[in-house]
């Protein structure tokens, strides 16, 4: 939820956000035994109920895949950038 003041009084609204990301590039930054860790470079544009303009960022996820596992992502981030551990 959202909150925007309506005629002097603060209102909750629906935060209405959406996002939407581009690949700019991917970087593999080692290769252990087919277990990669790869860095991908996104352009990620939101916009929501309190900036309906928008705005975009280039963000940066470590991504860590398995070869021998048909390519599995088996992390997503780290102790310096933490995303969320294994995906399933």
């Amino acid at each position: 939820m959202a909150c925007r003041q309506v005629a002097g009084r603060w209102l909750r609204t629906p935060l209405r956000w959406t996002s939407s990301a581009t690949p700019i590039a991917a970087k593999a930054m080692s290769d252990e035994n087919g277990v990669y860790v790869v860095n991908a470079f996104l352009n990620v544009t939101s916009t929501s109920a309190q900036t309906p303009d928008g705005g975009m960022t280039t963000v940066t996820y470590k991504v860590t895949v398995n070869k021998g596992e048909g390519w599995k992502i088996t992390d997503v981030g780290s102790d310096s950038n933490p995303m969320g551990n294994a995906v399933e």
